[in-house]
């Protein structure tokens, strides 16, 4: 039923910074030099992905489907990608090790949605951006000012609206863009009530976002709202071919990274939807708009219908050089108005006697202004067209970094001798190499090695 129109989007991926886990030393130095270090500026040290897997990981072996999908959420940033990678026969152990180095992993710039069939082994790891996650930021804020409107007893009731919380089904675990959930907080919280559900996708991920949402109000038929929003980005993002004006002219003698002000201000383009973010003639974000389909749970349904075009329980909308958001705002309005049912039920379970008249007749309003909205997209285009640039410049630099390659050459030791059986290492190990590494000893060394090249300059 749901057809793509659009082919995948590609995006760049991530650069690591250091991990707050590691806190052991690398390499020794004298107090001396350590204060003649501390005097130089600090400079960032970027981590190879699968050897910063290894060290959060401390010598605990992990499957090569592990270190497939981390590579995927590291990839050079000098390859395009897609924005979402699916990967099957991936172990329900793989999987729980997957989601413990994400959780660990703070120097990624965008944390990986994971989504996992315990029966089919797949896993889909989506990479968003701020693009991707704009939307529901701006509504989230709506629906939760939305419902503080609304008299119900706070001693009985506890809404929440949370964005990427991880949601346990049957034998599936996704990781909703928004999810809206009533529960009682006097007594023992024993249910849960899922109330809204809310998923954002570029353009190519249109049938994974449907199915996906058909799935969780499966698992959750009492949802009362579901909200689907398609970004149509026009091309798909690719980096500057190093030959091409973008890659001369801001790598022209060494340049280095430029700050957000210096590269946004470089736009040449119109600043509107559909208009592509050119600098250096280079396209680095182009969105057409954004599509939102919203849903209502009928008053005799067992459960929404995303398949349904009944005008009453199911609005379309687009944010753009023109919007239509009108139907779109009555329909999120009609699905808070059920929720406010549903809390009026809740209350009534906790205490048959309980005076919900006011809760029932008032009137659910969505404090939302949809030229906000745009405008929130647009600066999110700004944001993610310079994330692109960041992560293109500093995979760059990186490559061409001697003091990186020296960095990488001492992860490369140590994960090696955390794979060789201890009876085969007949010598001693390397001297960088004792211990695994943690931040400071890489700034350390690095710092140190910076030293020595300025010294012989």
């Amino acid at each position: 039923m749901f057809t793509v129109k659009h082919p995948f989007i590609t995006m760049s991926t991530l650069v690591l910074l250091p991990s707050k886990t590691c806190q052991e030393p690398l390499v020794e130095s004298s107090r001396t030099m350590e204060e003649e270090v501390q005097k130089e500026i600090p400079v960032e040290v970027v981590c190879d992905a699968a050897d910063s897997i290894q060290y959060l990981l401390r010598g605990q072996t992990f499957t090569s489907r592990v270190e497939d999908v981390m590579k995927y959420i590291t990839k050079s940033t000098m390859i395009p990608c897609k924005s979402y990678q699916e990967f099957h026969d991936v172990g329900a152990e793989d999987f729980a090790s997957i989601e413990h180095i994400v959780g660990e992993m703070d120097q990624l710039m965008t944390k990986p949605k994971l989504t996992y069939d315990y029966k089919k082994l797949t896993l889909v790891v989506d990479m968003p951006t701020t693009l991707h996650e704009e939307p529901f930021d701006y509504l989230k804020e709506c629906i939760t000012l939305a419902i503080a409107e609304l008299p119900y007893d706070r001693r009985v009731i506890r809404p929440t609206v949370r964005m990427n919380q991880p949601l346990q089904l049957e034998s599936k675990s996704v990781m909703p863009d928004m999810v809206v959930t009533l529960r009682h907080v006097d007594g023992p919280t024993v249910d849960v009530t899922v109330s809204a559900l809310g998923e954002c996708a570029l353009t190519e991920r249109r049938d994974h976002v449907f199915n996906k949402m058909e799935m969780e109000i499966a698992a959750n038929p009492e949802v009362n709202l579901a909200v689907i929003i398609l970004i149509h980005e026009v091309i798909p993002f690719a980096s500057p071919l190093p030959d091409s004006t973008a890659h001369k002219t801001l790598l022209a003698g060494g340049a280095s990274e430029l700050p957000r002000k210096a590269f946004v201000s470089q736009r040449s383009t119109v600043r509107q939807f559909n208009e592509p973010f050119m600098v250096a003639g280079h396209n680095w974000c182009q969105v057409h708009s954004v599509e939102y389909f919203v849903w209502a749970k009928g008053a005799n349904s067992t459960s929404i219908d995303l398949r349904t075009n009944n005008p009453l329980l199911m609005a379309h909308g687009t944010l753009g050089l023109t919007s239509n958001m009108s139907a779109v705002t009555a329909m999120l309005e009609k699905g808070l108005g059920q929720l406010r049912d549903s809390m009026v039920t809740l209350t009534r379970e906790h205490d048959s006697d309980a005076d919900c008249s006011a809760l029932e007749g008032a009137n659910p309003t969505l404090p939302i202004e949809w030229g906000l909205g745009a405008s929130g997209v647009l600066s999110a285009i700004d944001i993610t067209a310079y994330e692109r640039y960041q992560t293109w410049i500093r995979g760059i630099k990186r490559d061409h970094n001697p003091l990186f390659s020296r960095s990488q050459r001492v992860f490369n030791n140590q994960r090696r001798l955390i794979h060789t059986p201890s009876h085969v290492r007949t010598q001693a190990p390397p001297r960088l190499a004792l211990a695994s590494p943690g931040p400071k000893a890489l700034v350390r060394t690095a710092l140190l090695l910076r030293l020595v090249i300025k010294k012989m300059c």
